[in-house]
């Protein structure tokens, strides 16, 4: 009896929510704020927008949408028009004349959507054209102007009957679907929430899911962050950034599964963003494509402009696709997978669709990168998949061997526990994500020190740059060879908090503050000198010259790298240090008599297996070297060896290292020695 109650008041619920707003669409099309009144004429190739103030306040600004529709009641997404009059003073009128770019369409909706008063009240009437408004009043779906002779109309209430009749027969229908739904699926309507694609929500469902994005962005793993500073990195463009990843984490917070996450990312998605959320940037786009068009063209700017964006809605799962499989896989930025979509079109038109594509695909990727990083941080240490990964984790510190090995046992186990992720890039990047969380974000006690050696707090981006600058004026005298990523990511947590826009600004940039840092300790080295040679004291060289190959004072995988461009430079070969984020598998080149040598350096404290020897295979057309080297100061497994002599790959471990700085302390250089190590 309890459950049948449930139902029908869900039945009611539902069949009296429909009614109303259907009835409401017939007939508010008139403003629901009395003190402001629309109207439109329209006269074969113009439309006056007019706007009518009954109060006392100035209205600095109103604004309007003007959308031309096809007789299928379709919006033709390339002739939207902005229409704006603006300093409106009290019980007066403001009118402005619109040039439309074609006669081909049935009719003209026209949606005012912003006004501002001179006490900067701001009044939205249509949320998805503008969802950053503090107040929404929504008046569906405007006021209809037909393409026939000029006629003034400000809402069509000739045709509300129809309208209320239509909507009584759909009351009936969608009460009854609703029941059926109801009965057979039981959708919650935290499940409605989740998939709501951009209809209206609630103020305490936005403000919670804006918690939840705010909590998941400035809380995230490093290797999200990392990623995001690669693809921000350089990127110029008027859109909003910050606002679109945002909005896209934002509507997508409440997926809880791979497929929703799938369902919800659709071309209908897509097409609806560029729309609604940036028509601004569309108009540019479409005025740019105009301009490169022949003058007889340009009025098919808007259909050209359309095709695009279909295409680029169709391929936007594609790019979302590449760009982390080159980010994970390939450790490279993959801008250029997007350059094919757009390389048969014009400048400028041509890097506004670029960086429109571009944009879309890095928000869509952090939106999927958050729902993963939910997915992981469900598990707690109880979990079986959890504790797979925590003893594969232990004993193999190459990632790919854990994940060769994990991967069959999660595919038929434990798949429903990540949200049922099937897709081996999210698997790729939820395993990275779960061994950082297995290893712990605990800094040391010198870690520690270091992140903590100033105090700040920033609420905008400058305050958040004079923080990392006083910082690396502190740090940058007494710790000179850090990698400082790590180090500007966990001071962010402290300096930007709860922020998320200020912390996508500072990920942005943060490629610009590893430079700063660089440069900081280069001008700390330089003074320090001075004030040494000015004093005779030369005791730092000489412990240089003591050290450079004491390969207990290396930290780094830079300092090794460094220690190797010494090493092979003092045994006679030319070297070139190319490793650097974003490299092709090589660390070093070294050349002797015109045969090159690619080599990759390996820092670690336990044996190596057959990851680096593919990649410095892979990486020998590219730098176009004769052979490839594996250099580590610890071990190989028996797997790696064979790998390696199957391929003519010269592995150097930590024994034969020693026996190459012998060499080079001895001054051998007379000979190729990685020969004779062949």
């Amino acid at each position: 009896m309890k459950k049948i109650k449930t139902l029908l008041t869900l039945f009611l619920v539902i069949t009296f929510s429909v009614s109303f707003s259907i009835v409401a669409q017939a007939v508010s099309y008139n403003l629901p704020d009395e003190n402001v009144s629309f109207s439109a004429d329209y006269n074969s190739e113009n439309i006056t927008f007019k706007v009518v103030n009954r109060s006392e306040q100035q209205i600095v600004m109103a604004k309007a949408l003007i959308v031309l529709c096809n007789e299928n009641d379709e919006e033709l997404l390339d002739y939207l028009v902005n229409a704006s009059v603006e300093n409106i003073a009290g019980n007066e009128s403001g009118i402005i004349t619109i040039s439309l770019p074609t006669d081909d369409f049935s009719y003209i909706r026209v949606y005012p959507y912003k006004i501002v008063f001179e006490n900067e009240t701001i009044w939205g009437f249509i949320e998805e054209r503008d969802p950053t408004l503090p107040e929404v009043k929504n008046v569906g779906a405007g006021f209809r102007v037909d393409n026939s002779t000029s006629n003034n109309k400000n809402g069509d209430n000739s045709s509300a009957f129809g309208f209320i009749v239509f909507a009584l027969i759909l009351l009936f229908l969608g009460a009854l679907v609703a029941a059926i739904v109801a009965l057979v699926v039981r959708i919650s309507f935290k499940a409605k929430e989740r998939l709501s694609g951009g209809k209206k929500l609630p103020d305490d469902v936005i403000v919670k899911r804006a918690n939840i994005v705010k909590y998941e962005l400035c809380h995230s793993d490093l290797i999200v962050q990392n990623l995001i500073v690669e693809w921000l990195d350089g990127l110029n463009t008027s859109i909003n950034v910050n606002e679109v990843i945002l909005k896209f984490c934002t509507e997508s917070c409440y997926i809880e599964t791979e497929s929703e996450l799938n369902t919800f990312f659709s071309k209908k998605y897509y097409k609806n963003a560029i729309k609604f959320f940036l028509y601004d940037y569309v108009n540019k786009m479409r005025n740019s494509l105009s301009s490169t068009l022949p003058l007889n063209k340009r009025a098919d700017a808007g259909v050209f402009l359309k095709s695009d964006i279909d295409v680029l809605a169709n391929n936007l799962p594609i790019y979302v696709d590449n760009l982390l499989e080159r980010s994970f896989v390939k450790n490279t930025n993959a801008k250029d997978e997007i350059s094919g979509f757009v390389s048969s079109l014009a400048s400028p038109y041509k890097e506004y669709m670029f960086n429109l594509a571009y944009i879309l695909t890095v928000a869509t990727c952090v939106a999927r990168l958050c729902f993963i990083q939910r997915t992981v941080y469900k598990l707690n240490k109880e979990n079986e998949l959890y504790r797979i990964i925590e003893n594969l984790s232990k004993q193999f510190d190459d990632y790919n061997e854990v994940l060769e090995k994990s991967m069959p046992i999660y595919r038929q186990f434990y798949v429903s526990d990540l949200g049922g992720i099937t897709n081996n890039l999210n698997y790729y990047a939820a395993l990275g994500i779960l061994r950082n969380r297995i290893a712990g974000t605990e800094l040391s006690e010198r870690e520690s020190e270091i992140v903590n050696a100033t105090n700040a707090y920033a609420i905008n981006f400058n305050q958040l740059s004079l923080a990392i600058s006083e910082w690396f004026n502190i740090i940058g005298k007494k710790y000179q060879n850090l990698e400082i990523r790590k180090y500007i990511l966990f001071k962010y947590r402290n300096v930007i908090r709860d922020n998320p826009n200020l912390l996508l600004d500072g990920l942005k940039e943060t490629k610009a503050f590893e430079r700063l840092y660089r440069d900081i300790v280069e001008k700390n080295k330089r003074e320090n000198a001075r004030e040494r040679y000015l004093n005779n004291d030369f005791s730092a060289e000489k412990v240089q010259h003591a050290n450079q190959y004491n390969l207990d004072i290396i930290e780094t995988g830079t300092q090794f790298e460094m220690l190797l461009v010494n090493l092979f430079s003092d045994l006679g070969y030319s070297v070139k240090h190319t490793g650097k984020a974003g490299d092709q598998g090589a660390d070093l080149l070294v050349i002797r008599d015109n045969y090159i040598y690619a080599i990759q350096a390996k820092y670690y404290a336990s044996k190596l297996g057959n990851t680096p020897i593919q990649e410095i295979v892979g990486s020998l057309s590219f730098y176009n070297a004769h052979r490839g080297v594996v250099v580590t100061n610890s071990s190989f497994t028996a797997n790696a060896i064979k790998l390696a002599k199957a391929n003519d790959v010269i592995l150097i471990d930590g024994e034969k290292l020693n026996e190459l700085i012998e060499c080079a302390v001895s001054g051998n250089k007379e000979k190729d020695i990685l020969r004779d190590l062949s």
